[in-house]
């Protein structure tokens, strides 16, 4: 059984409630590089190489999409961890959200290769669920950037995923999404 928060909705992995399926519909099918490629404008391009920059997204912007599961997971890396600190410290001023997310997982999107926060509770069941090279639906929320120098991570945290074997159950799920 797999537990995700998303706001302020609590979802059990096979009793999704009507709250709960309206939360997931705000989800829109997309990919993570389109977004990439939509916020590149927010970026400092003339950022010196031993400066930081953060760039914040303070609108809920989900997309469920598809990626490739490398297999590979890691504690949240130090300034990844320090951008959520300040997001939810900032923007979701709650420290129930932060406290969800301790761990990224690895995933390709297109040409991009990206480490992805997880909540901790899905972590195990991405793990046991989905292999290395396989194509899994992620949703997740964009929550901005953060920029060293000339290089930039996006930052995207996971609320949940299907996999080829939950894809069924979450087509069911969606299909109840206003169209």
């Amino acid at each position: 059984m797999r537990i995700a928060i998303v706001g302020l909705v609590l979802t059990l992995g096979s009793g999704t409630s009507v709250v709960a399926q309206s939360s997931w519909c705000r989800y829109k099918p997309g990919r993570l590089h389109d977004i990439i490629d939509e916020e590149r404008t927010t970026l400092n391009d003339t950022l010196p190489p031993d400066h930081r920059n953060w760039v914040v997204n303070t609108a809920f912007r989900g997309a469920k999409a598809p990626v490739v599961y490398l297999g590979q997971s890691r504690r949240l890396a130090g300034l990844d961890s320090s951008f959520l600190d300040g997001y939810f410290h900032r923007v979701l001023p709650d420290s129930a959200f932060r406290a969800l997310f301790h761990n990224q997982a690895r995933f390709v999107d297109g040409l991009d290769t990206l480490w992805l926060a997880i909540q901790d509770s899905l972590l195990p069941a991405l793990v046991a669920e989905a292999q290395p090279g396989e194509l899994v639906t992620l949703f997740t929320s964009y929550l901005g950037a953060r920029q060293e120098g000339r290089s930039t991570f996006w930052v995207f945290v996971i609320n949940e995923f299907a996999t080829r074997k939950s894809q069924a159950q979450w087509d069911r799920t969606l299909n109840s999404c206003p169209h």
